[in-house]
């Protein structure tokens, strides 16, 4: 098969003959139709590499079911998917109180073991859901990074009627953008450095943007989406007494707050949440088929956010294009003929 392979930190090589994988018990072989390129992708192949070598990197995929190791799974077969990439173990005590992306000890589809930058992929079948009818591969493609703004969002409580600021203008941030008007927000608010990008987000969203400096209102809900010291003292300052502040951004290096700022915090009696991947597998809290409703519902449009579209053997340029800021891009997306 085709296929992106991670031989070691800025060792990217595309196969075009590479082995297919083998599904095991309970796992089903997914043709890949389109995959995302994750920001947590650009350090995997620059800068941190994987957990081991090679690796094929990936784990916002679609696509089609062609095989299933079990014949009680072969149901399966035919069917439009996307795919959960955590694959937790079950049996932990977050597990079983069905908070998967809590897992102690999970594997993951394209960090961990090899993920949807190839032309197949063995996944295990409780990792799979059906894309509904009406819904393309390349929004279904998101739908891991929209369950994860999803998740944070629903951190907070109910945004009806409140005002709801957003940091950064990565994809995330668009997608956060607009859940958060489909959830009822009286008012959202995106605030980067990056005018471009804010610009791009106005487009498409009914939001306001502005730059860091230029804040003058505070809000009822933040989240915080850069995981950069001074940008989190931001977000503290522009909320309001009680409010919550939810920590979506992962941190590229330590974070430091003012004494000042810190005062805040407990002054203003703030909520401080933490947030991490997704919620999926459990009826009532899976933040993957809530996101198929709002997609059905014409609440968000997940393929309005897409800027580029590449064939596999081009993902390096996919991801210095990002990498390097040559040009505008949001979410660059994969597809496959």
């Amino acid at each position: 098969m085709k296929a992106q392979v991670l031989y070691g930190i800025n060792q990217l090589k595309f196969e075009e003959n590479y082995k297919n994988p083998e599904i095991k018990t309970g796992e089903a072989l997914v043709k890949v139709k389109a995959c995302g390129v994750c920001g947590s992708d650009i350090d995997r192949v620059l800068k941190n590499g994987t957990y081991h070598f090679p690796t094929i990197i990936g784990h916002e995929f679609s696509g089609e079911v062609i095989e299933t190791a079990d014949q009680e799974n072969r149901g399966w077969i035919g069917k439009r998917v996307s795919v959960f990439p955590l694959i937790p173990c079950r049996n932990c005590s977050s597990c079983l109180k069905g908070d998967y992306q809590l897992c102690e000890k999970y594997n993951y589809l394209g960090s961990r073991c090899d993920g949807g930058f190839a032309e197949y992929v063995a996944v295990p079948v409780w990792n799979l859901i059906e894309i509904p009818e009406g819904i393309s591969f390349e929004a279904a493609a998101m739908l891991e990074p929209c369950s994860v703004a999803l998740h944070s969002l629903k951190k907070a409580g109910s945004l009806l009627g409140k005002k709801v600021l957003i940091t950064g203008s990565g994809t995330i941030a668009s997608i956060l953008a607009q859940v958060s008007v489909a959830g009822g927000a009286s008012k959202t608010v995106i605030t980067a450095r990056n005018k471009e990008k804010l610009a791009y987000i106005k487009e498409r969203v009914n939001v306001e943007i502005c730059s860091f400096e230029s804040l003058n209102d505070t809000f009822d809900v933040v989240i915080e989406g850069t995981g950069i010291s001074s940008v989190i003292e931001t977000a503290i300052s522009h909320t309001v007494r009680q409010g919550c502040v939810v920590l979506l951004g992962n941190p590229s290096e330590d974070v430091t707050l003012q004494r000042a700022i810190f005062w805040q915090i407990l002054r203003k009696e703030l909520k401080f949440i933490g947030t991490w991947n997704s919620s999926f597998g459990i009826m009532g809290k899976d933040d993957w088929l809530d996101v198929f409703c709002l997609l059905r519902n014409k609440k968000i449009n997940l393929e309005s956010l897409i800027t580029h579209k590449l064939k596999l053997e081009n993902l390096l340029d996919g991801i210095l294009l990002m990498k390097n800021k040559s040009e505008l891009s949001n979410k660059v997306m994969v597809v496959y003929e």
